[in-house]
């Protein structure tokens, strides 16, 4: 298939001018994910909550398994925490369970922010295509919608907040991006 009718992106030569063509690729399909996420930025010696830690130590069921995502990242100034709502935790739940930073804390940046809402790019996507990322931020920064993202081994998640999730279909649609609303 070629690049001009939908072929692999992933192919280096199809991925040379796939920023005009952004819809014509399947696996740069944006899709956008059923649940809320709820973000977390807690003091760098925080303990993980056991629910969260049984979470992503337990593989999640291949077929007929719920959406599943949860991201944890610790580094010598936070520990950051992304977590889908799916997870069979409400936002009141991981709440609890991550318990307040405190005053002292929240002075320093540190809380828990929710809901988003989140899109993934439908990948898989290989290391030599650039700017992938860049182009989605670019468009929303032109719509002054912020951004939460996160990168895995095949592709980016991009949250948004949820007041401006409407606004951030319209504005990827524009911008030619193939957004799905249906979970994959």
């Amino acid at each position: 298939m070629s690049a001009a009718n939908g072929g692999n992106i992933n192919d280096r030569e199809a991925a040379q001018n796939w920023q005009s063509k952004k819809s014509q690729y399947p696996n740069l399909d944006v899709l956008v994910q059923p649940d809320e996420y709820m973000l977390a930025r807690l003091p760098p010696n925080s303990r993980l909550p056991t629910p969260l830690l049984e979470l992503i130590s337990k593989p999640p069921a291949v077929e007929g398994g719920e959406p599943l995502f949860c991201t944890v990242s610790r580094t010598h100034r936070e520990l950051s925490i992304l977590v889908s709502t799916g997870t069979h935790l409400s936002t009141s739940e991981l709440r609890s369970q991550l318990g307040s930073p405190g005053p002292e804390a929240e002075a320093d940046g540190f809380g828990i922010d929710g809901p988003w809402r989140a899109f993934r790019i439908r990948g898989p996507m290989q290391f030599h295509l650039v700017g992938v990322l860049l182009e989605f931020s670019k468009c929303l920064a032109a719509h002054s919608i912020s951004i939460f993202a996160v990168s895995t081994w095949d592709t980016d998640y991009i949250c948004v907040k949820q007041t401006d999730f409407d606004s951030a279909c319209q504005a990827l649609a524009q911008d030619g991006w193939n957004v799905v609303h249906a979970a994959d």
